[in-house]
């Protein structure tokens, strides 16, 4: 017997959500923005990720970012390092330009620094080597995390990587979570489902899905991100950083409702499901199968030079159990 995720309904989720805002006395229901993002490469061998947040450039120490892609919240480039050069360790340069009254907090290892009026310090990946393949994983090491959080409370969260695949060396720029941080009272939180930090007395702060991408089921960002989470709303609320429950966003999942074609049939194994979330820096994923079930995802299954998926994209997918649990065989996009 397949194991059951422990998720709650997305759709119990937002009604929830919808009702403590009412009870906080909202009178409108605050939608998601509208994030445009862009990614390129400019003529001085950078890069530079966009948005509706501000302006993130990068920079390799001594090399060139070429061949920029760009896939929802996943982006990324491809250094133009030699294979025969094997550096000991890949530099990136990074400086970051804010919208206006917003901050600037640099994360790495779990601690939490106000870089807004300072320089941003350099992402320094050591690289191993497993014969003539380099190999740049390794925990707490390999990337770091930016969080530029607006006055409204608003935020998002950024994941800069030096990663490879096959052989290449990648810069990859995730924007791993877009959220809001709300402050209110214990009592109003109890049917959200969401985790909560104490930041004094009965008053508590938590994050809610910030676009429609976040609101994954079972998507609960303390959750995710235990040890720097709980500094991130300490922060925002210590700064006034924060809304109301009755002012802050209602973001619903909404995933690609593409059927599986004829020709994957499920007397074949194959299944439809949809992407919850998928990680640039680990290469592994969560499928949201249509029984209901979780399947993990690895990159080795998706393909291509650099593999990646998109949250809520409608996939097929073929898979085994290991330990009770659905692990991708094969994927296709749908």
């Amino acid at each position: 017997m397949v194991q059951q995720i422990a998720v709650r309904p997305i759709d119990v989720v937002v009604e929830a959500l919808r009702a403590a805002r009412k009870a906080d006395g909202a009178v409108n229901e605050v939608g998601s923005p509208i994030e445009e993002r862009s990614w390129n490469t400019d003529v001085e061998g950078g890069a530079t990720w966009k948005s509706m947040f501000g302006n993130l450039h990068l920079q390799v120490s001594g090399f060139r970012l070429e061949f920029p892609e760009a896939q929802a919240q996943n982006m990324w480039a491809a250094a133009n390092i030699d294979r025969g050069d094997r550096p000991s360790a890949v530099r990136v340069l990074l400086s970051m330009q804010a919208v206006e009254g917003a901050k600037v907090l640099h994360c790495a290892a779990g601690e939490v620094t106000d870089v807004t009026a300072g320089s941003m310090p350099d992402l320094v990946v050591p690289v191993v080597y497993d014969g003539a393949a380099p190999r740049t994983r390794e925990k707490d090491k390999d990337n770091i995390d930016i969080v530029i959080l607006q006055r409204n409370g608003m935020f998002v969260q950024l994941q800069v990587s030096v990663i490879t695949r096959g052989g290449v060396f990648y810069v990859g720029v995730q924007e791993i979570f877009a959220g809001q941080v709300v402050r209110t009272n214990a009592s109003k939180v109890l049917k959200l489902g969401l985790k909560k930090e104490t930041i004094n007395g009965a008053q508590v702060g938590l994050i809610v899905p910030l676009f429609e991408g976040n609101a994954y089921p079972g998507a609960d960002y303390l959750n995710v991100f235990p040890r720097m989470g709980p500094k991130v709303i300490k922060y925002a609320v210590a700064h006034e950083m924060c809304v109301p429950l009755s002012e802050c966003v209602v973001a619903k999942w909404a995933p690609e409702e593409t059927p599986l074609p004829p020709n994957l049939k499920a007397e074949d194994g194959w299944m439809r499901a949809v992407v919850r979330s998928y990680n640039l820096v680990t290469g592994c994923g969560h499928l949201l199968c249509d029984d209901g079930v979780d399947c993990f995802l690895h990159f080795s299954v998706i393909g291509g030079d650099f593999p990646s998926v998109p949250p809520m994209k409608a996939v097929a997918v073929q898979h085994w159990l290991r330990d009770n649990r659905r692990k991708a065989l094969k994927f296709q996009s749908l």
